[in-house]
């Protein structure tokens, strides 16, 4: 039973990682993370903040949406 809890809290978060993205919520995206996290997309990141900050220079004011 905690397995099934623990995936659908992973699944809560991933959604509410691509939905900060979508809408551009950086500090929200941000706070996603833990205090100290390794984060490797392509890129490496050592914190949420910074994630946040490098994706929206890199987005500027492109459009975003949802993907199903």
């Amino acid at each position: 039973m905690r397995r099934l809890a623990d995936v659908e809290e992973i699944r809560q978060v991933k959604a509410r990682y691509f939905r900060y993205l979508d809408s551009k919520q950086w500090s929200k995206l941000a706070a996603l993370f833990t205090a100290h996290p390794t984060i490797d997309v392509g890129a490496r990141y050592s914190s949420g903040k910074e994630l946040a900050e490098k994706t929206a220079a890199l987005l500027g004011d492109a459009p975003t949406a949802p993907q199903k």
